[in-house]
């Protein structure tokens, strides 16, 4: 037992959890870069965890790994009640999984707004956001 937990369940439930878990016995050298995107997720949740934190956690993957991603982490807060805070300049993908956002720039927190408030005020989250910046340009 590492960092009080059980690995011969710990391991093996994380990693069933993100859809690694065929993959368990293979080296993380051979694994896909979204492979290894879920890899860090199931990381993240040892220990069973309520919040996650994740900075653009699809960068970098072809739109089949995107879309692996953002479906992984909507399952991860619906089934297993989850707190996600999200880093991501993917507004479109980030809108689909988000009940709240936390508008940032230099620094400085713009606005917290739930989805469906967006929603209500906006075509979508990219034009909410360019709503508010064109408002903080003035």
């Amino acid at each position: 037992m590492e960092w009080g937990l059980d690995e011969k369940r710990e391991i093996p439930r994380v990693l069933s959890l993100v859809g690694l878990d065929a993959d368990e016995k293979k080296s993380v050298s051979s694994f896909s870069l979204g492979m290894k995107r879920r890899l860090d997720i199931a990381t993240a949740l040892l220990g069973d965890t309520d919040l996650l934190i994740f900075d653009e956690p699809a960068n970098g993957l072809d739109p089949l790994g995107i879309e692996s991603i953002w479906t992984l982490i909507g399952r991860l807060n619906r089934e297993q009640g989850k707190t996600m805070l999200i880093s991501s300049h993917d507004l479109d993908e980030l809108a689909s999984v988000a009940t709240s956002c936390l508008f940032i720039h230099d620094g400085e927190l713009l606005k917290k707004e739930s989805m469906d408030v967006i929603r209500d005020e906006a075509s979508s989250l990219k034009e909410y956001y360019r709503c508010l910046m064109k408002a903080v340009s003035l």
